[in-house]
């Protein structure tokens, strides 16, 4: 199901499939973490070029 995934994402894949070959609550927690940290850091890569983060959040302004 997940074999859809871009070849630039080759080690993250692999790094996911190591974590999900284990089904402890440690290793979903890892899996889940490791997920939102590539987002955060995506989000942060397309604020970066279109010039910064969203203006309507109120800490921004």
């Amino acid at each position: 199901a997940l074999k859809r995934i871009e070849p630039v994402n080759n080690n993250l894949t692999e790094l996911l499939n190591d974590i999900s070959g284990q089904s402890s609550n440690a290793d979903q927690n890892k899996k889940k973490a490791i997920l939102r940290n590539v987002n955060e850091r995506s989000v942060r890569e397309a604020w970066q070029s279109r010039g910064g983060p969203p203006k309507s959040r109120s800490h921004w302004n």
